[in-house]
């Protein structure tokens, strides 16, 4: 993949506000990132400290959380492989 540019939480935001207009209704919207360690904690530490949740160092055995941006709620995984 190409290297990232920008805020990921402003990237988030335009893609839960693109789901939000699909032209049918549904209860819940979940989307599901499956990454590296690396980036699982990198994303975890940046998004953590960013919004106003209470920040909760990760432990080892942590291996995925969730940002709930408007209605959808993405879940960030950390691969095994």
């Amino acid at each position: 993949m190409e290297e990232n540019k920008g805020d990921i939480l402003n990237q988030l935001a335009i893609i839960t506000d693109l789901i939000e207009k699909v032209n049918f209704t549904f209860k819940t919207a979940s989307i599901v990132f499956e990454v590296n360690k690396k980036e699982f904690n990198n994303t975890y530490n940046y998004t953590s400290r960013k919004t106003e949740d209470e920040f909760r160092p990760l432990k080892d055995d942590d291996k995925n959380f969730s940002i709930n941006i408007s209605d959808v709620q993405i879940i960030i995984n950390k691969s095994n492989v």
